[in-house]
């Protein structure tokens, strides 16, 4: 599935929101699973670049 997503859609969703282009890297989970999201639904799996992966990521933990 993550593959599929990538391939989907291979620039960073979170950069396209604020205007930039960058390469997706990674494919993470919208709403964390921990906290009730789905594992498999292609509807909560999102295309990032590394750097708003790493900050999507400490905000879900709350280091910030």
């Amino acid at each position: 599935m993550r593959k599929r997503k990538l391939a989907l859609n291979p620039i960073c969703e979170l950069c396209e929101k604020e205007g930039r282009t960058s390469e997706a890297k990674v494919i993470d989970h919208i709403k964390p699973i921990q906290d009730g999201g789905a594992m498999w639904d292609i509807n909560n799996l999102q295309s990032l670049c590394d750097p708003c992966d790493d900050r999507k990521g400490a905000k879900d933990r709350g280091w910030c």
